[in-house]
């Protein structure tokens, strides 16, 4: 039996009769089938029996697991890639209308370079649960450059999922410009809420989905809702929250189909069919693909049903008024405004680059009075190009003509486009007006430590990736970590080229006020002096992210042998006793 037990006695007993068929089938193709060598005919047949009752009755999730499974286990013998991805676009879009979805079928190992086929599964509807839909894309997009890369849009930080924070990070460091402060909101709104979520989902379902309801996103209730669903079909209080809740919302269309759902699940519900019924009378009609269709249903003829649900009334609410009222002001008078120039150019000099952004939109005078252009991203390509706030320079670039006093934002992303050129960064410095970018990543460029500064000092930093680079001070020695560390108290992710410790540099760290929840660390050499490995430890544990810490640390070979073996021990225990910890300390060979 592929349906449990404990589910089959909670069935009606009409529904149970069809499982049963539907059983009785799918045994007696593996019967006849088990020697045959034709596996693609034996997954053609478990399709069609599966689909054939799915056409009448909704169907329970181990039904869409089994055909899945099946298929994956024999897929070596589908020399079409095409056509194998095409068949798992099938089993999950088929199993998503019957409200079961499974976040693992988006990442089947067997259709790596067929996304496309894949995806279009779910492509029709963007579906917003609290386990990010497209989780496994954007993991392959962060670190296995050759896949395709999921691209992050707005969208999904509408709402609270478990890949809420690294959305916002790779958006805000591949916009063009400034995220809005409106989205940022709700970005900030929706951290907080998904952890609530998460903390209801296992006990009281109505608290669970009263939280739901606080998001104030309808597709976001209706997804999470029937993503629960499809995991128990038997949960009635579930479905009856539901069904006020579309009703409330006056979602017509979602309501009669999730009506037409319950009533081929629960087939002895005389009641509930009896007010999926009065429902279509004041709601309907709408299509349904079903095939065994109540006479108060409509299907392929819905366009000559659907006239005769209308009355006259609701006829002629749905004529349109083709009457176009409108009126255009012409006003250009003068703005007879006065400030003292005092004023005015103490709020050039102290507002910051959203203000900027707002006093040179409306009066070019502001910007005549201090030209201070705005760039959000800056990055280096083998092309030199602009797009709205976006600057991308090569390493000929002539950056006099292109830089004058300019206000960095949001990104930098300088990598070494000529291995001759390791100061490219170095040398834009000195055309910038202030840097406050969230996120930056320097590839092979050589720094002072005053020019790091510059890039840091306004602490508001999340991503600081300085890969391979050397970054010294007056004196030409590396800096001390905890130097730098002062200046990013919004870290997340870090990763730092050779630096020094000293003995104070465990206390420092510990002692510093920290904002940030780093969860990945890589610093490629350490010089210097041992320090106190348990006030580092204390660092790494108060300052972490709680979902998941990635900490790689590396030491010069003529670093203290027996502090670094002392090191290693301190976190490999600690790494041992955290599940979402991947912790490495070595010396750099």
């Amino acid at each position: 039996m592929i349906l449990p037990d404990k589910f089959r006695d909670q069935c009606s007993p009409t529904y149970l009769k069809a499982i049963d068929e539907l059983e009785l089938k799918l045994e007696n193709i593996n019967i006849r089938e088990k020697c045959n060598t034709a596996i693609k005919n034996v997954l053609a047949k478990i399709r069609r029996v599966i689909l054939s009752f799915a056409e009448n009755y909704l169907t329970p999730k181990q039904y869409w697991e089994y055909w899945m499974s099946y298929f994956v286990d024999y897929a070596i013998f589908y020399t079409e890639l095409k056509e194998g991805c095409l068949e798992i676009a099938i089993i999950a879009k088929t199993a998503y209308f019957h409200l079961y979805y499974n976040k693992e079928w988006n990442a089947v190992d067997y259709w790596n370079y067929a996304y496309e086929e894949i995806l279009q599964a779910y492509s029709e509807k963007y579906i917003k649960v609290t386990d990010f839909q497209n989780k496994h894309y954007l993991e392959r997009g962060f670190f296995k450059k050759d896949y395709q890369e999921y691209v992050v849009t707005e969208k999904d930080l509408q709402y609270p999922h478990d890949f809420l924070k690294e959305c916002f990070h790779e958006f805000e460091s591949e916009a063009s410009c400034l995220p809005s402060k409106k989205l940022i909101k709700r970005y900030n709104e929706m951290l907080e809420f998904y952890p609530r979520i998460k903390a209801a989902e296992s006990g009281d379902i109505e608290k669970w989905f009263k939280l739901l309801l606080e998001v104030d996103d309808i597709d976001f209730v209706k997804d999470n809702v029937e993503c629960r669903l499809g995991q128990d079909l038997l949960d009635i209080q579930l479905w009856k929250l539901y069904f006020a809740f579309l009703k409330e919302k006056k979602q017509y269309k979602t309501l009669l189909e999730t009506y037409s759902k319950y009533c081929r699940f629960f087939l002895d519900d005389k009641e509930m069919l009896e007010e999926y019924k009065q429902e279509m009378i004041e709601n309907g009609p709408i299509k349904l693909e079903w095939k065994n269709l109540f006479d108060f249903e409509v299907g392929n003829n819905f366009e000559e049903e659907k006239e005769k649900f209308l009355t006259v009334d609701t006829k002629l609410k749905l004529a349109f008024d083709k009457k176009i009222v409108g009126g255009f002001y012409n006003s250009t008078s003068a703005q007879n405004f006065y400030f003292r120039q005092t004023i005015i150019f103490y709020l050039l000099k102290n507002a910051n680059h959203r203000i900027l952004r707002k006093l040179f939109s409306c009066c070019k005078y502001f910007f005549a009075k201090m030209q201070t252009p705005i760039c959000y991203h800056l990055e280096s390509s083998s092309m030199e190009t602009f797009k709205n706030e976006r600057l991308t320079l090569h390493s000929s670039s002539k950056l006099e003509c292109l830089f004058k006093n300019t206000f960095l934002t949001g990104v930098i992303d300088i990598e070494n486009l000529n291995p001759h050129i390791n100061n490219f960064m170095s040398s834009i410095i000195p055309f910038l007006y202030r840097c406050e970018a969230k996120h930056i990543s320097l590839e092979k460029q050589n720094l002072t430590f005053n020019e790091l500064k510059f890039l840091i000092q306004h602490g508001n930093v999340v991503d600081l990736r300085i890969d391979g680079c050397e970054i010294k001070d007056e004196k030409n020695e590396y800096i001390i970590l905890e130097d730098i560390i002062k200046y990013l108290p919004n870290v997340e992710i870090l990763t730092l080229p050779n630096i020094k410790t000293t003995a104070n540099t465990g206390h420092a760290l510990a002692k510093q006020k920290f904002n940030g929840k780093l969860y990945d660390v890589f610093i490629q050499t350490i010089y210097g002096e041992p320090f106190d490995a348990d006030e580092f430890l204390d660092f790494l544990k108060d300052n972490r992210d709680p979902e998941m810490l990635t900490c790689e640390i590396f030491f010069n070979p003529n670093f203290n042998a027996d502090f670094v073996e002392k090191l290693q021990k301190i976190m490999k225990d600690y790494e041992d006793s955290n599940e979402n910890c991947d912790i490495l300390v070595d010396f750099n060979d």
